[in-house]
């Protein structure tokens, strides 16, 4: 049997989660200490530092696995 298991890319999880949250880049930028251009930029690109991934998460209160999968 065929596994029907859609996985999302790094930006398209960030986006959920903005939209889930209700947040802005601005907002989500600023809870990470970093600029909403540093933001933008680091949604372009799938690798990232363990210390983005970890600010990340925290920002958005999500495990860090759920950026790693």
């Amino acid at each position: 049997m065929e596994k029907l298991h859609h996985e999302r890319t790094f930006r398209q999880k960030i986006d959920m989660l903005l939209a889930t949250e209700n947040l802005t880049s601005t907002e989500i930028a600023h809870k990470m200490g970093i600029s909403k251009q540093c933001f933008t930029n680091m949604k372009r690109y799938e690798r990232h530092q363990p210390r983005t991934i970890h600010k990340l998460s925290k920002a958005f209160d999500v495990p860090v696995d759920y950026f790693m999968e």
